[in-house]
């Protein structure tokens, strides 16, 4: 079902300028990526730039999906303290527009993706895809909130996040080793 607000803002000049020149700039990406891809397979193979390609697709991916992971615990931290996660939420949104373009196939947009997925830049970018949706955000905080509080302690899931939550805080786990004991059994 198509939301009212979406239909009148397809009226408003200024938003169709802005929708047809996002267009024009996947467009171009396209564009540019299409010659880089012909460019460089005539010059080193097909085949290899592919397999270039690929590669750099499924690391970004694993990147991206490990930043994304540590980002979640981070939120979900945040909102146990009763913090309310704007820079965090700024650093998801960005992180996984990064994600997008990393991992579609192409040299220009894996170029764009990887400058994005920097911490300023994917800051500011976050900042400017969330800038609207700011009630949205405050209803998934209030949601997760709740969801936090909600597993009282002794349930599974509370003890999976618990457990979850001690292993991420280890920055150096120690390691103990049992001391022998005092009056060890010979062996006959």
């Amino acid at each position: 079902m198509v939301d009212v607000r979406i239909l009148i803002r397809l009226f408003e000049r200024g938003f169709l300028l802005k929708l047809f020149f996002g267009i024009l700039f996947a467009s171009l990406l396209i564009l540019v990526d299409g010659f880089a891809l012909i460019y460089f397979a005539r010059t080193f193979g097909t085949y290899l730039v592919l397999a270039v390609e690929a590669s750099v697709s499924l690391v970004g991916c694993l990147i991206v999906l490990d930043s994304t992971r540590r980002l979640a615990y981070i939120i979900r931290r945040r909102i146990r303290e009763g913090d309310y996660p704007t820079r965090e939420y700024r650093d998801m949104a960005g992180c996984m527009f990064a994600g997008v373009l990393i991992v579609v196939p192409g040299i220009a947009s894996s170029t764009i993706g990887a400058i994005l997925f920097l911490p300023g830049l994917r800051r500011l970018v976050g900042a400017a895809l969330i800038s609207r949706l700011e009630s949205e955000l405050v209803q998934t905080y209030e949601h997760l909130k709740l969801r936090e509080f909600d597993d009282p302690p002794g349930t599974e899931r509370a003890s999976k996040l618990q457990l979850a939550d001690s292993v991420n805080e280890q920055k150096n786990p120690v390691v103990q080793i049992d001391e022998p004991p005092e009056n060890p059994p010979r062996m006959p």
